[in-house]
Formats: structure tokens, sequence, C-alpha cells
């Protein structure tokens, strides 16, 4: 085997299994974060408003239906609100709260699953500072006189 041929397949390798890796943990990395509620507020808040000096929460509307039906479930609504550094306020809907925040856990599993999974520089494994030692070539020789067998040299 070739040495391209050799960075080829450990390449598709690492891709087929760091590409399951990710698979695996950003769903459920993304659902873990988003089960810690202090956690999944303040990724919320800082992906909405990543420059505000304070930011707080609001819920309310506790025990209202989320559907037309009389044995359907209950919900409540949120909001936040950001303070900058000049006073001002803004305030943000439960429905911008969800969207932005739900994708800001999933994000950040994704970020932390690519920094799992990528190979980090300094310790990448380079074939040309391994120890010397006989390569396989030179343990294992074919002999014309043994009829292409593999003979231990």
């Amino acid at each position: 085997m070739k040495r391209w041929q050799a960075a080829l397949l450990s390449f598709i390798l690492v891709l087929f299994l760091g590409g399951a890796f990710l698979f695996f943990l950003v769903p459920f990395g993304g659902a873990l974060i988003i089960g810690f509620p202090p956690v999944f507020d303040r990724i919320t808040a800082y992906a909405i408003c990543p420059d505000a000096a304070d930011y707080s929460f609001r819920d309310y509307g506790f025990g209202q239906p989320t559907t037309s039906r009389p044995s359907g479930g209950t919900g409540h609504y949120t909001e936040l609100t950001c303070t900058y550094k000049d006073g001002s306020q803004k305030t943000f809907p439960n429905e911008e709260l969800a969207l932005k925040g739900i994708g800001a856990s999933f994000g950040a599993a994704g970020i932390c699953g690519g920094i799992t999974v990528a190979p980090n520089e300094g310790e990448a494994m380079d074939c040309r500072k391994l120890p010397a030692s006989r390569s396989w070539r030179s343990r294992f020789s074919i002999s014309a006189r043994s009829s292409g067998s593999l003979v231990h040299a």
C-alpha cells in the first residue's frame, strides 16, 4: 500500500468514525443542554443578546392550555429582557427564545463534538517521527525460490 493510499484510507476511517460520533453527540448533547434550565437560559441569553450587561427571564401564564382539547397539556410563556451598558432594555418574546435557544443548544453541542472529534495538531501522529525499526517489507520478503509465499527474513 502506498503512502497516499494509507493516508486516504485513514482519512475515510476517521471521517466515518468522527461523523458517527457527531451524529450521536449533537442530538443527545443538544437535548442534554436543553434539559438543564440554568445552562439553557445562559446559552439562550448569550445567543440572543451577546453584548448585554445583564439579562433576566420572566415566566408567566402557568397552566394555560397548549391545545384546544380539554385533556391537552398545559404550558407557560417566557420573556427575556436584556439590559445593555447604556441602560436601554430590549424584551424578546417566547417564540424567539424557543427557536434561538434550541438552535444555540444544538450548536454548542456541535462545537463541543467537533472539538472532541478533530485531531489536535500538536498531538497528531507523524509517521516520520516513529522510532526507527525494521519495516514490514524488511521482515517479510517474497522469494522467487519459495513460489511467491511469504518467508520470514
